[in-house]
C-alpha cells in the first residue's frame, strides 16, 4: 500500500466501539459476512465471521487499508460461504434498510417518521447520505427482506436501488474518500430495538398497488424540509422500563411477587400495553430467576400472561404516575445536529465543521498549504493553514501595517494524536524558507530563558519559532518558574512582544550583556503538541494573564487521510512570491552595513469600504460572546477581533501585490478567529486546572463521559483508564463526582450470562 505510519489505539478503540455496535443490530456473531474495499484492488476482499471483524490486526489492516485510499463496504446480509455473495447464494438475514442520499441523519429519522414507520434501532451517517436499519425479530428469508425494503423505498421516496440481497453497504467507522472527505459514523444504535415482520408489513404499501406515476414523483421528490416535529415515544418508554425492572429481585418473598411487581411498574406506571411488558418481563424472568418463571413447572405455563393481566388491573399507584415526558423532539447524539438546524434556516453549522470553509482560501497561503499537504504521509489541513498563517505572519512582519498599526505575527499551536503527521509542517516550512533564501527568519525551537528570546530578538527582529513537542515546552516553563524567574519572563516577554509588535520594545536591564530597544518587534510561533500535553503544560493563570487570548489553538484530525508523499521541490511560483516579499522588506529598510537595524518603513495597507464597519460589529458580537460565557472564559474574547484583523491582512497580502484589505479578507478573517476562539473556549474547558487534583478530576470525568463504544463504561475498563492515579485517589474523585452529581453509578447487564456489572456514565 505504501502506508508505513503506525495506527495508535485510540484509533483502534475508536473503530472497535462502532463496529461492535454494527453488528449488534446486524449479525450474530458467528454469521459469515463479506468485507469489500472499493475501487477494486485498494485492500483485500475477504469473507470472515462477524466477531473475528473486532480483532485489532484486521481492524488496524482496515485502518491502513481506508487512509491508503480504500472506501470499506460489508455485504448487510450474511453469505453462506467464502467467495459467494451473489443474490442466489444468500439466505437471508436480521435487519431491513433504507438508504437516504445527499441528507442528513435527522431529517430521514424524521420522514421515516412521519409516514408512519417506528424508531429505527440504528441510523449511520455515511458522510454524503444516512442508513437507517430495523433490527427484526427473527432471521428471515431474503425474499421476504428484499420485498420489505422495496416497499420501504418506496413508501420513504429513498434510493430504490438497495432491494438487492447482495447489497454491500459503507461500513461506519472509516473516511469516506467521495469528495469532499467526510467520515462515516454510527448516530445512534439500539440493537434492543426488534420488530416483528408482520408490524412492519401492515405500514407498506403493496408494489402492485403503487401506480407507476406515484413511484416516480417519489424517487424525484425534492429533499425534506426540515421542520419542528413531535414524535411519540413509545420506544423510549420501553428503555425506561427496562431500566426500572433491571433493579427490581427476589428480596427473599418470592419469584412471584417480585415479578409482580416488575409487571406493575410497565404496565400500570409506565402505562405499556401488556403486548408490550409481557416479553420485557420474560427477559427479567430469565435474567433474575433461577431456574425462571416460565421454565419451572411448579407454575403454569401462561403464568408471565396471568402476573401481568393481574397487575394491569390490581396495581395501588395512579396509572401512568411515571410517565413525565409522553412526547420528545428528535434530538439525537450526534455532531450532525447543527447542521440540521442550518437546514431548516436556524443557527449555523457547528463551529467544528465550519473551519474547514477556511481552507480553501487561494493566493500565497493555499501554495504554502498545498507543498505542506502533498509532502505528507497524512494529510492534515487545518494544522498546514495554522503553520502556513504564522510562517507569512513573520514574512509580512514589519512589512505591512494597516491604518491603525495592526501587525501580522501570530502565535498559534496545533494539536493532534501522537503519529497522525503533526509535525510535517515543521520540516516543510523550513525547506521553503531555505528555497526562497529566508532561513534567517527561522529562529530557535524554544527559550530556556526570558533573556535568550530578548537576545534573539535583539538580533533578529522578524523570526519563527518552530517548536516541537510545544506541550512539553510550555509544561517545562510552568514548573521551572514556580522555582525560577528566569521561565517565568519567558511567557511575560512572548506577551509583551506581541502588543509591542507595532511600537518598540525595551528590554529589561540585565547584568551580564548589554540591552538594544527593538523596534517593530516581529516574534511569530507555531507549535505542535499532542492534546494532553499541552493542557497539562498550561497553567490556568494562563486563562486570566491574558497569554491565552494572545494564542489561536487548531486542532489537526484524529484520523487523517493518509498518501504517499510528493518530495517534489519547493514550486517555482511559490518561491517567487515569497522572494518578493523578501525582496520587499530590504528595499524598505535601505542599504549600508548596518541595514539590519534600520527601522523599518512598512507600507500601509489600505482598508475597503464597509470594513471599519464590520469590525465594530464583530467587536459587538464578541463581547456579547464574552458576556455569555462568564468568567474567566470572557478574558478569551477580548484579542478575538484583534487577532482576526492580523488574519485579514495576511490574507490580503496574500492575494495580490498590491494588497487591499477587502471585507472578504476581513471576514475571512474574523471568521475564522471566532471559530477558534470558540473551539479554543471548548476544547479548554474541563481541561485547565489549578493543581494536579483538580486535573486528575477533570481527566476522570472526561473519561467516564466518552464511555466505551457509545455505551457507559464500566467499572473495570474505568480502572484500566485511570490507571494515572492510585486506587485511593480514583475512589476519592469517583465519590466526590458522584456526590456533586457529575455522574451516576448504577448496576447492568454487559452481556455477560449471569453477570451483573457496575456501570458509570455522566448524569444529564
Amino acid at each position: 500500500m505504501g502506508y508505513t505510519k503506525i495506527v495508535t489505539e485510540d484509533d483502534v478503540s475508536r473503530v472497535t466501539g462502532e463496529l461492535q455496535q454494527y453488528i449488534d443490530v446486524l449479525w450474530s456473531d458467528a454469521d459469515l459476512i463479506e468485507l469489500r474495499p472499493l475501487p477494486v484492488n485498494s485492500g483485500e476482499r475477504e469473507w470472515l465471521p462477524a466477531l473475528e471483524l473486532l480483532e485489532p490486526e484486521c481492524i488496524g489492516r482496515l485502518i491502513r487499508e481506508n487512509r491508503s485510499g480504500a472506501n470499506l463496504y460489508t455485504g448487510v446480509l450474511p453469505r453462506t460461504a467464502p467467495g459467494k455473495s451473489k443474490d442466489e447464494t444468500i439466505r437471508g438475514g436480521r435487519v431491513v434498510w433504507a438508504d437516504f442520499d445527499h441528507t442528513i441523519p435527522e431529517v430521514a429519522i424524521v420522514l421515516s417518521s412521519e409516514k408512519g414507520f417506528p424508531a429505527p434501532s440504528m441510523a449511520v451517517n455515511t458522510g454524503n447520505g444516512v442508513h437507517l436499519f430495523w433490527k427484526l425479530s427473527r432471521f428471515e428469508t431474503k425474499t421476504v427482506i428484499c420485498d420489505l425494503v422495496a416497499r420501504m423505498a418506496v413508501l420513504f421516496g429513498s434510493d430504490a436501488s438497495v432491494k438487492n440481497a447482495e447489497r454491500i453497504l459503507r461500513l461506519p467507522g472509516f473516511v469516506n474518500h467521495k469528495r469532499p472527505l467526510t467520515f462515516s459514523s454510527i448516530v445512534y444504535a439500539e440493537p434492543t430495538l426488534v420488530y416483528q415482520v408482520s408490524e412492519l408489513d401492515s405500514l407498506l404499501p403493496e408494489l402492485s398497488k403503487v401506480k407507476r406515476k406515484e413511484r416516480k414523483r417519489a424517487k424525484r421528490s425534492k429533499p425534506f424540509k426540515l421542520e419542528t416535529k413531535i414524535v411519540e415515544s413509545e420506544r423510549l418508554e420501553i428503555k425506561r422500563a427496562r431500566k426500572y425492572i433491571d433493579t427490581i429481585s427476589d428480596d427473599g418473598s418470592g419469584r412471584n411477587k417480585a415479578a409482580f411487581k416488575a409487571a406493575a411498574v410497565m404496565v400500570n406506571d409506565l402505562a405499556l400495553s401488556e403486548s408490550e411488558a409481557l416479553p420485557l418481563l420474560e427477559a427479567w424472568d430469565l435474567k433474575k430467576n433461577n431456574p425462571a418463571i416460565q421454565h419451572d413447572t411448579k407454575y403454569r405455563a401462561d403464568e408471565l400472561e396471568r402476573i401481568v393481566r393481574n397487575a394491569a388491573k390490581y396495581a395501588k399507584k395512579e396509572s401512568g404516575n411515571l410517565v413525565n415526558v409522553p412526547k420528545v423532539e428528535v434530538v439525537l447524539p450526534t455532531s450532525f445536529g447543527d447542521e440540521a438546524e442550518a437546514q431548516k434556516g436556524g443557527r449555523p453549522k457547528s463551529a467544528r465543521k465550519a473551519i474547514q470553509d477556511y481552507l480553501d482560501c487561494g493566493g500565497l497561503i493555499q501554495q504554502v498549504c498545498e507543498y505542506i499537504d502533498r509532502g505528507a504521509y497524512c494529510v492534515q489541513p487545518e494544522l498546514s493553514l495554522g503553520a502556513t498563517l504564522a510562517f507569512l505572519g513573520v514574512v509580512f512582519g514589519r512589512v505591512v501595517r494597516d491604518s491603525t498599526n495592526t501587525r501580522t505575527n501570530l502565535y498559534i499551536i496545533g494539536t493532534a494524536p501522537s503519529g497522525s503527521g503533526k509535525d510535517r509542517a515543521l520540516t516543510a516550512l523550513t525547506d521553503i524558507a531555505d528555497a526562497a533564501e529566508l532561513l534567517d527568519i527561522i529562529g530557535p525551537s524554544g527559550y530556556r530563558s526570558g533573556s535568550a528570546l530578548i537576545k534573539t530578538l535583539s538580533k533578529s527582529p522578524r523570526c519563527l519559532s518552530l517548536i516541537d513537542e510545544a506541550g512539553l515546552f510550555f509544561r517545562g516553563v510552568n514548573v521551572a518558574g514556580k522555582t525560577s524567574n528566569h521561565a517565568i519572563e519567558i511567557i511575560k516577554n512572548m506577551m509583551e512582544l506581541y502588543s509591542k509588535s507595532g511600537s518598540v520594545y525595551k528590554a529589561p536591564a540585565a547584568a551580564g550583556y548589554e540591552t538594544r530597544p527593538v523596534i517593530n518587534p516581529c516574534l511569530g510561533i507555531y507549535g505542535c503538541t499532542v492534546p494532553e500535553s499541552l493542557y497539562e503544560g498550561l497553567p490556568k493563570e494562563s486563562i486570566t494573564n491574558g497569554f491565552l487570548a494572545r494564542v489561536l489553538i487548531i486542532d489537526g484530525r484524529s484520523m487523517p487521510v493518509e498518501q504517499e508523499p510528493d518530495c517534489a521541490p519547493v514550486p517555482e511560483s511559490l518561491v517567487q512570491e515569497l522572494e518578493y516579499w523578501r525582496d520587499l522588506e530590504a528595499k524598505q529598510r535601505g542599504g549600508g552595513n548596518l541595514k539590519e537595524y534600520a527601522p523599518p518603513n512598512p507600507m500601509t495597507i489600505p482598508i475597503a469600504a464597509g470594513v471599519k464597519d464590520y469590525y465594530m460589529e464583530c467587536r459587538r458580537s464578541c463581547k456579547k460572546k464574552g458576556d455569555e460565557v462568564g468568567e474567566p472564559w470572557n478574558t478569551l474574547w477580548t484579542r478575538t477581533i484583534e487577532i482576526g484583523k492580523r488574519l485579514s491582512l495576511i490574507h490580503a497580502c496574500s492575494m495580490s501585490r498590491e494588497p487591499v484589505i477587502s471585507l472578504a479578507s476581513a471576514k475571512w478573517g474574523c471568521g475564522l478567529s471566532s471559530i477558534l476562539t470558540e473551539l479554543m473556549i471548548e476544547r479548554l474547558q474541563g481541561h485547565i486546572a489549578e493543581n494536579e487534583m483538580e486535573r486528575n478530576h477533570q481527566r476522570i470525568l472526561q473519561i467516564i463521559s466518552r464511555g466505551y463504544g457509545g455505551k457507559p463504561l464500566t467499572k473495570s475498563r474505568l480502572i484500566r483508564k485511570t490507571q494515572f492515579v492510585n486506587a485511593r485517589i480514583r475512589d476519592e474523585i469517583i465519590n466526590t463526582l458522584k456526590e456533586s452529581e457529575q455522574i451516576e453509578e448504577f448496576v447492568g447487564d454487559d452481556s455477560k450470562p449471569g453477570a451483573a456489572t457496575m456501570f458509570y456514565r455522566v448524569k444529564e
